[in-house]
């Protein structure tokens, strides 16, 4: 393998990794920016993971990725669900307690 295919091959790796661990940040808390997060949050945890996550093979990282985003979605609808429920059962309340005047 060419030097420079080696170094391409780093650079996706890294790229990668850090995709992943952007989604896994974001899906713990929205409220603040990754570069917020990585200036006052991280922790030498988290930089140990990152390392980790460098030197995988970046097949498994990217199902990691896949299965990140379907945790999120399924929150996402989840959410959206029981919103909806509740805003039925106001919907509903409302509607009793005018045909109760």
């Amino acid at each position: 393998m060419k030097e420079d295919d080696k170094n391409l091959l780093k650079e996706l790796q890294k790229q990668i990794a850090e995709l992943y661990l952007k989604i896994k940040r974001c899906s713990k808390d929205v409220s603040i920016t990754e570069s917020q997060y990585i200036k006052h949050l991280e922790t030498s945890e988290d930089r140990e993971e990152r390392e980790m996550i460098w030197e995988m093979d970046p097949r498994i990282v990217l199902q990691y990725i896949n299965i990140s985003i379907d945790v999120i979605i399924n929150l996402k609808f989840e959410d959206i669900e029981t919103k909806m429920i509740e805003k039925a059962g106001k919907d509903g309340e409302k509607s009793h307690s005018k045909m109760a005047k």
